[in-house]
């Protein structure tokens, strides 16, 4: 090296010079890769779990009288996203199907899953890009579809056929499909993926599905149409709305009895149980509110309005935002769970149904 008093020069080999450019131009192209794809579709959907933070996390509808799935960031969600995601306030829209209902999203929000009712069809997208992955045929009118907590499999809930199909997300194929029951609705997994409760229309009843033997260990009576759920963060209580008499079973898990009945709002009704297991929070597509349970004593907190026919809704990682599908009025609108105020209303034509966040599915 020699230095001047103005400057300080390198004399370094070309054959180094080279090195570092061709080292510098695979870093480039590693970079420009999309993350998480290989073969076509999102690799191991499980293994990255937790990856993405809390700062990026989006909101994903299905949009039943669009035949499409949205993705979007309402404008009272954190602001970091990567540059593929939706900017604040953006709704991106990704046709896809007929009548999509119900879907599911990855952890890491890299692939989503949705129930294409009329076509017997669960397809699987791309969470960010919105491609389309693959189609998987299931059992008759599918509605509920959940991701396992490990991101391996996926469980769909068929109504017509009475039966859960089991989607292998590693082999990337139905591997299964088991007899639960007339009109299975919608369901949700032990937080260790162990079991997965069905709601069972048709019997009044959960049936408790063992994921790895792929056969029902259990049946607990319930009210009057199971139709929505969700459980308690440690795996102790079930939630389940019943939409033929509006109201909300507490389910002990240890007795596999209903312990309380809590009145809702005109349903059927969406369920979603806060992240610190606080609250529970249930719409009904009936009515104009959101319910707000405490999730210990079993009381009614309060109500929020939010408009016409809200039905899905998720909470995010922090727990300190509820976004809500609000059918009636074509738009997605943001609680605030501390002040129990609606912050925010984003537009999302196209009868927006059912949501899904990652980290919460």
């Amino acid at each position: 090296m020699r230095r001047t008093g103005k400057d300080v020069r390198l004399n370094v080999p070309p054959a180094l010079v080279l090195l570092l450019v061709a080292a510098a131009a695979l870093a480039l192209l590693v970079l420009a890769r999309p993350m998480g794809m290989m073969g076509g579709k999102p690799s191991e959907p499980g293994a990255r779990r937790g990856a993405m933070q809390a700062s990026m996390v989006p909101v994903f509808a299905t949009l039943r009288g669009a035949g499409a799935v949205a993705g979007l960031r309402p404008a009272g969600m954190p602001r970091e996203m990567p540059r593929e995601m939706p900017r604040e306030g953006e709704v991106l829209r990704w046709p896809v199907g007929q009548t999509l209902t119900y879907l599911s999203v990855t952890r890491d929000g890299r692939l989503v899953l949705a129930t294409d009712s009329p076509q017997n069809v669960v397809y699987a997208l791309h969470g960010r890009t919105g491609k389309l992955l693959a189609s998987f045929p299931v059992g008759q009118t599918p509605k509920g579809v959940k991701i396992s907590p490990d991101g391996s499999l996926a469980l769909v809930a068929n109504e017509g056929s009475g039966s859960v199909s089991v989607i292998d997300l590693e082999g990337w194929e139905v591997v299964a499909e088991v007899p639960v029951g007339e009109v299975p609705h919608n369901l949700v997994f032990s937080p260790d993926g162990a079991l997965a409760y069905v709601t069972v229309q048709g019997a009044d009843r959960v049936a408790v599905l063992d994921v790895g033997k792929r056969e029902v260990v259990g049946r607990i009576p319930v009210g009057r149409g199971p139709h929505n759920l969700d459980i308690a963060p440690d795996g102790r209580t079930l939630f389940v709305a019943n939409k033929d008499s509006d109201t909300l079973a507490v389910i002990d898990l240890e007795s596999q009895s209903v312990v309380k009945t809590v009145p809702l709002s005109r349903g059927h009704h969406g369920v979603d149980v806060s992240p610190d297991g606080e609250r529970v929070y249930v719409s009904g597509i009936g009515a104009e509110i959101v319910t707000v349970v405490d999730a210990s004593r079993y009381e009614v907190l309060g109500q929020v309005e939010v408009g016409p026919g809200p039905h899905g809704l998720r909470t995010g990682p922090d727990g300190r935002r509820l976004c809500v599908a609000v059918t009636g009025a074509d738009e997605i609108v943001v609680i605030d769970t501390q002040t129990q105020e609606v912050v925010e209303r984003t537009a999302v034509e196209g009868f927006p149904f059912w949501l899904a966040v990652p980290g919460n599915p």
